[in-house]
């Protein structure tokens, strides 16, 4: 705790020149990635662990390349925080795990999302009823205030091993990650010719 405070200059002044980090992810994922699209403040880490969760049985060479691509994505990704934060080792094992503690629960609303995703678009499709969509608001709305309950849980966790200061900018550098993320779907969606996610 009285590194991670005594870091906190350092990682400011580290944090004024951050270069991007740079997968295909299922539009499952993407969807859960897109804040400013889907209205989800919830950050993207743990994208890899997820995307590993759900990659299907007897998965292609092209399909393990991905995920050693995620792989590669998580190491850089985790790389970049422990200096930009200026976190010695034990700090950072302790950071993994409050992240870890939240993994299952973060695929849980990022498949959730989806499916929510998926039903507005059969709703505008289909024309469907106002009961519908009042069914269709109260679930975004519950979401939405779950999403911000675990935010706040683990932003509560991590702040007993990060300073404020560093809490924000690890927001950043998720940022950073969810955007190299659609930057790699958005290029191999262009390689197979069709569009970006995976979509069945």
């Amino acid at each position: 705790m009285t590194r991670a405070r005594t870091c906190t200059g350092r990682a400011r002044s580290r944090g004024r020149s951050r270069a991007p980090l740079r997968v295909t992810l299922p539009l499952a994922l993407l969807v859960a990635l897109l804040p400013s699209a889907s209205g989800s403040p919830f950050p993207a880490l743990g994208a890899a662990e997820v995307l590993a969760q759900q990659s299907r049985p007897g998965s292609t060479s092209a399909s393990e390349t991905r995920q050693e691509m995620m792989a590669r994505i998580q190491r850089d990704f985790e790389r970049r925080m422990s200096r930009e934060l200026g976190l010695s080792p034990d700090e950072m094992a302790a950071v993994r795990t409050i992240m870890g503690e939240f993994r299952s629960t973060r695929g849980e609303m990022m498949r959730e999302r989806f499916q929510l995703r998926q039903a507005l678009e059969r709703h505008a499709e289909a024309g469907g009823s106002e009961a519908e969509a009042r069914r269709l608001l109260d679930r975004s709305r519950a979401l939405r205030a779950r999403e911000v309950d675990v935010q706040r849980s683990e932003e509560d966790r991590l702040l007993e091993v990060l300073s404020v200061s560093q809490l924000l900018r690890l927001h950043q550098l998720r940022e950073d990650f969810s955007e190299s993320i659609r930057r790699m779907e958005a290029q191999a969606g262009a390689r197979r010719g069709g569009p970006p996610g995976g979509q069945d």
